[in-house]
Formats: C-alpha cells, sequence, structure tokens
C-alpha cells in the first residue's frame, strides 16, 4: 500500500495529533531515516525531532534494518515500509508549510503490512474527523489571476480537496485571511489562500 495524506498543522494542532500518536505505549518518534549508530534512537516527545519523523511500534516491528553509508557517515534505514512518515508542518510567524504522513508497505511482511497500515488508517481517520478540507486554493502571485487557458492552470485553482488544515491552523488563518498563507515550502513562489467560505468564521472556530 502506498498512500499519503496532506495536512496544515498549527503547533497546537501537532500537540493534539502527538497525543494520539502516542496513546500506544509502544510507539516512538525518530529524527529522520538517517542516524549516527546502526539503531535508532526513540523518542516520546517531539522536543528533539527535527520536520522529518519516523513513526515507529516495536509492536510492529521488532527492530529496524539499517545501512551505514561511508559517504554520509551516516546509518540509513532499510525498514521504512514498517514506518509511518510524517513531515511536520513548519511555520514562520506568517506562513505555515504543509506536512504529510505517509506509507508505502509494499516490501514488508503480510503481519506487518497489516500493522502498519491499521495504524496509518487510524490516524488518517483522526485527522479527517477534525480536519477541513476544501478551504484552500492555491494561486501564484507573480502571475496575473484568471481562469484556465492556453495550457495553463486558473489562477487561483479550484479549492484543494486533498489537503486538511487542523482546527487550529483554521483559527489562525481566519484571523488574517489575506496576510497568513500555507506552502508547500517557504521559498516557493506558489501559496494557498482560504476560500471565500473558509474565511467565514464557524462556531467554535
Amino acid at each position: 500500500m502506498r498512500s499519503q495524506l496532506r495536512f496544515v498543522m498549527h503547533p497546537d494542532d501537532e500537540h493534539d495529533f502527538i497525543s494520539e500518536v502516542l496513546h500506544d505505549d509502544a510507539v516512538v518518534l525518530i529524527n529522520g531515516p538517517r542516524w549516527k549508530s546502526s539503531e535508532p534512537e526513540g523518542h516520546r516527545s517531539l522536543n528533539s525531532i527535527g520536520w522529518y519523523c519516523i513513526i515507529w511500534s516495536k509492536k510492529d516491528l521488532a527492530t529496524l534494518d539499517s545501512e551505514f553509508i561511508p559517504e554520509c557517515n551516516d546509518w540509513y534505514c532499510r525498514s521504512e515500509g514498517a514506518t509511518i512518515q510524517f513531515l511536520r508542518s513548519r511555520s514562520n510567524g506568517s506562513v505555515i508549510a504543509e506536512g504529510r504522513l505517509a506509507i508505502s508497505t509494499s516490501s514488508e511482511r503480510n503481519d506487518v503490512v497489516r500493522a502498519v497500515e491499521q495504524r496509518y488508517r487510524s490516524l488518517r481517520t483522526f485527522v479527517k474527523k477534525r480536519y477541513r478540507n476544501g478551504i484552500l486554493q492555491w494561486r501564484n502571485p507573480n502571475f496575473p489571476q484568471g481562469p484556465a487557458a492556453d495550457g495553463r492552470s486558473a489562477d487561483p485553482s479550484k479549492a484543494d480537496n486533498a489537503l486538511w488544515i487542523g482546527p487550529a491552523a483554521v483559527h489562525w488563518l481566519q484571523e488574517e485571511p489575506t496576510m497568513r498563507k500555507v506552502k508547500q515550502d517557504f521559498d516557493a513562489p506558489v501559496e494557498a489562500i482560504m476560500t471565500l467560505e473558509g474565511r467565514v468564521k464557524l462556531p467554535g472556530s
């Protein structure tokens, strides 16, 4: 199974999400797919974790295989199919970069595949029950706005239904909908802005 879930998490959203992830005592967070030793260091908080995080449960697979890469002087994870990739949303104050959950379990044992896919589905369900989609649309502020024509996509795009926005991120955007943006990367010119529907503050938002 190959699947990914794109999201936008404010730090408050991320706190709630990680609480759900770590509800299972066997789950740990690993700082990226490259390590300084053959066995990764597992964490139970985000304090020592960078933007690229791996979610791993020893109940799914007791140990993770790794390979030493001399050119990098690092060990590289070779059991990523037994883990869930968690690329965190990052923020610089006025922009939140989107993140994602992803899995690719095709090369793992059947029992590992079942366990990892069930964990992924559970986390995906957690997000989709609480987050909103279809309230952001993409645009390039360096080009004139207009409908699709001559091989060019519409600018702004239709609302992005595949991007899930956390409740705290929704509130953050609604506070200053013309100033606060979402991007796929901080340096990218393309940005996502709230649709008119998204700008309407909803009860409890």
